[in-house]
């Protein structure tokens, strides 16, 4: 699924989600992230030359709970 990191702190991280009325926090434990339900996350990130250096991109792909 498609999402945007919201916040990312050392051990937790906000990503509103395609699909979800709520953001959803990401919890980390060692390297791995987990989602509430403790089912692990894996992410995979777009990044793309088409924006503009030095401006945030508001979309990516973040909290891909496969």
């Amino acid at each position: 699924m498609e999402g945007v990191v919201l916040a990312k702190g050392k051990n937790r991280m906000r990503v509103a989600a395609a699909g979800f009325p709520d953001a959803i926090e990401l919890q980390r434990c060692g390297p791995q992230w987990f989602a509430a339900t403790r089912q692990p996350v894996e992410f995979d990130f777009l990044m793309s030359d088409a924006h503009p250096r030095g401006r945030a991109a508001s979309s990516g792909s973040a909290g891909g709970g496969r």
